[in-house]
């Protein structure tokens, strides 16, 4: 298997070329700021497997191309399960970003993942803005932080880069994206690995089975993971149990994958 590395955007195209030159049967990157140049490469050699993370959408892809995503719903209701469980004052909250198509539906899982905690434990638990999207960082830090008077000690930020977001006092917070965005002060975090969806792709190409389109890592296959922060050891045992049956299909959640 060849191998290239490209340092800036703009080195992606030279990159591709000297790939191409050994023949290769499939270019794929997981650097997300790449995905727009790996797309003009598929565009410009229809016949090449190009595979790439950051697509927002493969509605108006080439054929050729596959968006390497994930699908972190199943991971976002044990989100809401450990969110429940670390919880003081029962009050939660869920927010993405408005350019974020996606955070809603997260959201709605880490609601149903809470409830299903509250049902197990008979205590009560509510959570503010499953279906609010902040339209920029500001926006969401300002939420944030009016939840945080309002008793919400636990807050899910559903979607990917939101965890640059400034700490709030007396605020947990449950995150999502790639390993290396992960705050390490986090309660929780969903890791996205598009390394995962990618090696599927490649056996694809392999078994002479590319079809393009979308292929999403998940909690089933280790695309999406939920890492747990510092907890009691009891619900981090919990927590686990819960994530294995959701990834094995013993335990349904509202929104599926």
């Amino acid at each position: 298997m060849a191998g290239g590395v490209a340092d800036t955007e703009d080195q992606v195209p030279e990159t591709a070329t000297g790939l191409l030159a050994t023949r290769c049967a499939l270019v794929m990157s997981v650097y997300e700021p790449y995905a727009d140049q790996l797309v003009a490469v598929a565009q410009a050699h229809p016949d090449l497997p190009v595979a790439a993370a950051g697509i927002a959408s493969s509605s108006t892809l080439p054929a050729n191309v596959t968006r390497l995503g994930f699908d972190a719903g199943s991971a976002a209701f044990v989100a809401g399960y450990l969110a429940a469980g670390a919880s003081s004052s029962g009050r939660l909250g869920a927010l993405g970003l408005a350019d974020d198509a996606e955070a809603e539906r997260r959201a709605r899982s880490f609601v149903a993942g809470a409830r299903y905690r509250a049902s197990q434990t008979g205590t009560d638990v509510s959570v503010l803005g499953s279906s609010r999207r902040a339209a920029d960082d500001r926006a969401a830090e300002r939420l944030l932080r009016r939840w945080a008077r309002s008793g919400v000690d636990v807050a899910f930020t559903a979607s990917p880069g939101l965890s640059r977001l400034a700490p709030v006092p007396r605020q947990q917070r449950i995150g999502i994206g790639l390993e290396q965005e992960r705050n390490p002060g986090a309660l929780g975090w969903l890791v996205t690995d598009p390394a995962v969806s990618a090696v599927a792709v490649a056996q694809q190409v392999a078994d002479g089975l590319y079809v393009g389109g979308d292929v999403d890592g998940t909690l089933a296959d280790g695309g999406v993971r939920v890492e747990v922060g510092d907890v009691p050891p009891r619900l981090r045992t919990q927590v686990s149990a819960v994530a294995d049956d959701v990834a094995s299909g013993r335990l349904a959640t509202d929104a599926g994958e």
